[in-house]
């Protein structure tokens, strides 16, 4: 079988998709139309009425575009975090010379929102930092209990959703979060190198009084041109053609439908893992990322290696304090059912070959579900 992707992201991309790139200038009307079109979309499935911002960036370069226009050197943050992507909150803001503070939970664990709060209330910081899924870990943050306990009155808050949005519910005006920040390589089906921002009024004037002297992430210059489709510099046009046309397949499906279609083909993939003796390490796991304990002391570090050069399989493996613990897969980008019956058997066959005790048959059983699903980019 051709290479079957299933990391967290990039997600595989289909042909359909990766058809959509051609020879395009950003100055026309035309390239103008699918920015205007890309917000709109976006906006649907934020629950926005707040402007979005294209960005040809990795979603850390979309990150670091938030935190340096609603922050000054001094600014007090703090960042609550479980896991590597939590984590590089802590980082961005300090590089910027804000005062951080840190609440970290431990990898995998739950949230305790009544300890969130009360550091809230102890440390009074102007914004508040927060990963929707840990990748590292599967992990989805109790964002709608928590950004509603805030309910808009207190710190800026900023939401890491690059791996969530499009698979997990997230109703930013509804909830009061001011700031969300996504990127093209997971559920959004496309290409890696763009990025969305959007950002609430409240935020936006934090952005317009920043006085730090920005350029290329200033989002008062992105805003100049964002009515009329312009970007202030050349994106990544190709990657934007592509993002623009994953998108319209999925709104037209139903962005509803799409989260339960990544709900169903999750939990039929984590019951197949149970076959193979292959737990998810997380107490209240996403459906955009399965992290799994690799049983008997396995290194998962070499059984990427072996899935990757032996059966075409890309998964990925643990990171910073799981390195060589888990494995980490993700279908976002609508894998098929043959595609992950066949990583399925083949990861039971390895692990097999280890002498892990699995059933591949009933590992596969549970596919059935996603079998049913209709490629939606046919």
């Amino acid at each position: 079988m051709n290479q079957v992707m299933l990391s967290p992201g990039p997600v595989y991309l289909r042909h359909s998709v990766l058809e959509k790139a051609h020879s395009a200038h950003h100055r026309t009307d035309s390239f103008r139309k699918l920015i205007v079109e890309i917000e709109r979309m976006v906006r649907e499935v934020l629950g926005t009425e707040s402007p979005v911002y294209v960005i040809t960036a990795s979603g850390t370069g979309v990150m670091e575009t938030a935190a340096v226009n609603v922050t000054r050197p001094g600014s007090r943050v703090l960042v609550i975090s479980g896991g590597k992507f939590g984590r590089r909150w802590e980082e961005i803001f300090d590089v910027y010379n804000c005062r951080v503070e840190s609440l970290r939970f431990e990898p995998g664990k739950k949230f305790d929102i009544p300890a969130m709060l009360e550091k809230i209330e102890r440390v009074n910081p102007e914004c508040v930092a927060v990963t929707h899924v840990e990748s590292s870990t599967g992990t989805l943050f109790p964002l709608r209990e928590f950004s509603t306990a805030l309910s808009g009155k207190g710190p800026i808050l900023l939401v890491d959703a690059i791996a969530s949005l499009g698979v997990e519910d997230i109703r930013m005006d509804e909830w009061g979060i001011d700031i969300v920040v996504s990127a093209g390589q997971k559920a959004f089906a496309s290409p890696a190198g763009v990025g969305t921002l959007s950002l609430s009024k409240r935020a936006m004037k934090l952005a317009e009084e920043c006085g730090r002297p920005l350029y290329y992430f200033s989002l008062p210059r992105y805003e100049r041109g964002r009515k009329n489709g312009d970007t202030p510099f050349t994106p990544a046009i190709q990657s934007v053609q592509m993002l623009h046309y994953s998108l319209s397949v999925q709104e037209d499906y139903g962005w509803s439908e799409m989260k339960r279609r990544h709900r169903e083909s999750s939990r039929a993939i984590n019951s197949a893992y149970r076959h193979l003796n292959l737990i998810n390490i997380s107490e209240y796991p996403s459906s955009a990322v399965q992290a799994v304990l690799m049983p008997g002391g396995l290194d998962s570090r070499k059984f990427v290696e072996i899935l990757a050069e032996r059966y075409n399989i890309i998964v990925a493996g643990g990171q910073e304090e799981l390195k060589g613990r888990i494995i980490r897969t993700g279908f976002t980008g609508l894998c098929s059912w043959e595609r992950l019956d066949y990583a399925v058997r083949k990861i039971g066959e390895l692990l097999a070959s280890e002498g892990v005790a699995v059933d591949v048959g009933a590992a596969s059983d549970e596919l059935l579900a996603v079998e049913g699903q209709k490629d939606i980019f046919s």
